[in-house]
């Protein structure tokens, strides 16, 4: 054997679990105030295109109706990296975000690293996504 096909080979038994690595996301939410109502939506976005406003330029989404005051939500299969996490309370199950006329949410929401309401900034909402599994938890503001 060469060195050519001895390289090959090496990379054919180490290169699929460093290309095919995943990661599981856990988010936490508590104190949820209505308790069961509607749906709980989570959104996890790789690039800055469309958040936190386009749900369909998120990378991965997730969602549960069954809840209460607490909420545990999975994402898996996801690819390592750098996310912005939303987590939304769709109150009235129409599958978007409501917002009054200067386009504040009127519905619960939560992103990474965010402890008051303010205009989300995607770059100060990121965490690093590594495997085998990240756990996070996520406040509802606007309640």
């Amino acid at each position: 054997m060469n060195l050519f096909q001895f390289s090959c080979f090496l990379g054919c038994l180490f290169l699929p679990g460093i290309a095919f690595s995943q990661a599981t996301v856990h988010v936490e939410l508590a104190d949820i105030k209505a308790a069961g109502k509607g749906q709980l939506i989570a959104l996890m976005y790789r690039t800055s295109e469309g958040f936190p406003r386009d749900h369909d330029k998120a990378a991965y989404r997730i969602s549960t109706t069954d809840y209460h005051n607490r909420a545990s939500m999975t994402f898996t299969g996801i690819v390592p990296g750098e996310y912005a996490i939303m987590v939304y309370q769709d109150l009235n199950n129409n599958g978007a975000m409501d917002t009054n006329f200067i386009g504040m949410p009127k519905e619960p929401l939560g992103l990474t690293n965010l402890a008051s309401m303010s205009r989300p900034v995607f770059s100060r909402s990121l965490v690093k996504v590594a495997p085998p599994s990240l756990t996070i938890t996520i406040k509802l503001l606007n309640q």
